[in-house]
């Protein structure tokens, strides 16, 4: 469509896409461009970058007077964050196929050089130019600012562990993975690394929060899988996007203390409930621990949703030695790294400090046992094939551990992929009708 509002190509049937969970229509993002004094023709695909991430790029046919910059700034008065393109390229024109339709394989390939930048600011400090390094080599752009927002050049959870894993490794350095959430600009980030802040241990920064613009009053707290890590619910988090997600790591404390912490953190951020609760594999076993505790001070959990997590009925009377704990959560980290492969490069990272964590959770799960019955609402969504070599335990039992509500339902992927890109959408689907309810 062009500025006089003529229709010059037809054929695509792409214009609803979901961007962290929002529905977008790409021709409303196009008519807002379109608005912009100076600008002739505006396409706005949904397509792969360079690296094969599918990312928000407008195609501009544009007065030479009028600048990126000027466009990108218009377009930010009127619509929200999720729906301002990632790229811009400006173009003569806009490519036809000999039918009058768009010619995709004609349009230049989204690319770091095409990422839009309100101003290009170097790196100064040593610690800048670090990361600044690091996010090239990890991004495969040039030239990114220290000012750039990290998520809007299409950073997600797999290429933030990279840059956390190789900012340890590499010169030293301990960066929490929730920091590049709260401070997700290099220059926060090395500023933050270069004061003292940094060395104080402190287990919020177990806790990391997804959708910081979601409603205050709807929090959902997330208790990790065995792979002990919380960015794990990143993908999901965008298919909740009304809803704020506080997504924990597993704690490296001692057992006795392990449950008071967590529901110390959680009443930082929510002192009172009701409270709603999720947790895949086990991390579901653990949140039905807090539930209970949360529940025996007075307090309430109104919802109890459980991803193939699986009824631990008895200590584990075959308890795993040192030994065998280290190499069960060596298998994890491997299984992991297998379905990663991006991140096989930091695999000495992974395995000496994710897999410590992997092996205290381990130990916590050989002496547990759930008992008892809780009244929070229990809502459990099992994957077509829940079996996985080191789960123990009886999906079924969760049945009889709610005087609450009660429900059970098919859910998509097998074990250890119902938060992988192929199905998530789906379990969130899933989930969202539970809330909702």
């Amino acid at each position: 469509m062009n500025s006089k509002g003529y229709i010059e190509f037809l054929g695509r049937n792409d214009q609803q896409v979901k961007i962290r969970g929002y529905r977008v229509e790409l021709g409303e993002i196009e008519n807002q461009i379109l608005q912009i004094i100076g600008v002739k023709e505006a396409v706005v695909l949904y397509t792969p970058d360079s690296r094969g991430n599918k990312v928000l790029c407008a195609y501009i046919v544009a007065q030479p007077s009028l600048s990126i910059q000027d466009i990108k700034e218009g377009i930010c008065r009127v619509l929200p964050n999720y729906m301002v393109p990632t790229h811009f390229i400006r173009l003569e024109q806009i490519p036809l196929t000999p039918n009058g339709k768009l010619d995709r394989k004609a349009l230049p390939e989204p690319s770091g050089k095409t990422i839009f930048q309100k101003k290009y600011e170097a790196p100064v400090t040593e610690m800048e130019h670090i990361m600044v390094r690091i996010w090239e080599e990890i991004l495969e752009y040039s030239f990114i600012s220290v000012d750039d927002s990290l998520f809007e050049l299409g950073v997600d959870s797999t290429s933030v562990i990279k840059f956390v894993a190789r900012l340890a490794t590499g010169h030293g350095i301990e960066l929490p993975i929730r920091q590049i959430f709260v401070t997700p600009t290099i220059r926060e980030l090395a500023s933050l690394v270069s004061s003292s802040e940094t060395q104080i241990s402190d287990l919020s920064n177990e806790r990391m929060l997804f959708n910081p613009q979601g409603e205050r009053d709807r929090n959902i707290f997330c208790f990790p899988p065995v792979v002990a890590l919380g960015v794990v619910y990143q993908r999901l988090a965008e298919f909740l996007s009304s809803y704020r997600l506080y997504s924990f790591n597993f704690l490296e404390i001692e057992q006795e203390r392990l449950i008071a912490e967590y529901i110390r953190l959680i009443k930082e951020v929510q002192p009172e409930g009701p409270y709603v609760f999720l947790g895949i594999s086990a991390g579901g076993n653990l949140a039905f621990e807090i539930t209970k505790a949360l529940e025996k001070q007075g307090d309430k959990v109104r919802q109890l949703i459980l991803l193939d997590s699986f009824y631990i009925t008895e200590i584990n009377s075959e308890r795993l030695t040192t030994e065998e704990s280290r190499k069960y959560a060596k298998e994890t980290v491997d299984l992991m790294l297998e379905k990663y492969p991006q991140l096989q490069s930091e695999g000495d990272f992974f395995h000496i400090h994710v897999g410590e964590k992997i092996q205290r959770y381990y130990a916590y799960l050989d002496n547990l046992m759930n008992s008892g019955q809780v009244a929070a609402h229990i809502h459990v969504i099992k994957s077509l094939q829940s079996q996985s070599k080191h789960i123990r335990g009886d999906i079924r039992m969760w049945e009889h551990s709610t005087i609450g509500k009660y429900s059970i339902c098919d859910g998509h992927g097998d074990h250890e992929s119902m938060l992988d890109a192929t199905f998530v959408e789906q379990n969130a689907a899933l989930i969202l009708s539970i809330l909702e309810k």
